[in-house]
């Protein structure tokens, strides 16, 4: 993302909206568990509690900004990830749609 900021195109885009864009950055949030495939609307679409856990994490601005990392994942992929790199930051949220608030962890690095 830093490359792309610095585009000549991307950094006029920046420099003539300082009040609505800083920098464009990814925001990348990974949860587990089981989804189903469906064709909705004619398109191929995955759903599931994970689905919907990732795409609300990602419009968590709050939870990038106090983790200051890119990537977010919730209590379920961290548990089942072999790697442990991810580390609890204080931070739950109760995504739209689902009735328990859940813990997310950033990674270590």
């Amino acid at each position: 993302m830093a490359g792309f900021n610095i585009q000549p195109k991307i950094s006029e885009i920046i420099n003539n909206n300082p009040q609505v864009v800083k920098d464009f950055s990814l925001r990348i949030a990974v949860s587990a568990g089981n989804i189903s495939f469906g064709n909705f609307g004619g398109r191929g679409t995955a759903v599931g509690i994970p689905v919907i856990v990732a795409a609300r994490l990602c419009s968590e601005k709050e939870a990038f900004d106090k983790a200051e990392r890119s990537i977010l994942v919730d209590e379920t992929f961290r548990s089942r990830s072999i790697l442990g790199l991810f580390k609890e930051f204080g931070y739950t949220f109760k995504p739209k749609g689902l009735a328990t608030e859940i813990k997310i962890f950033c990674t270590t690095n």
